[in-house]
């Protein structure tokens, strides 16, 4: 069984990122935008992979397709 710590810290990530791209507080460039894609990618395959804690995965999941939306717009 895998630590959900990390899980946690990643959740509280996420939840500043869709605040801070929903209310458009920071610029990014499209070489950052790229980064952050593949960074989300990574996050959601490890969670996938690794979180043993449904729920947790679940709304770790959520918040990480919610980030891609807002950078595709």
């Amino acid at each position: 069984m895998h630590s959900t710590e990390g899980f946690e810290q990643l959740i509280d990530n996420s939840k500043h990122l869709v605040e801070a791209l929903k209310y458009d507080e920071v610029k990014i460039t499209p070489l950052q935008r790229a980064k952050l894609f593949f960074e989300l990618r990574l996050a959601y395959n490890l969670t996938v992979k690794r979180c043993d804690d449904s729920s947790l995965a679940k709304e770790l999941i959520n918040l990480l397709e919610e980030c891609e939306v807002l950078l595709e717009s």
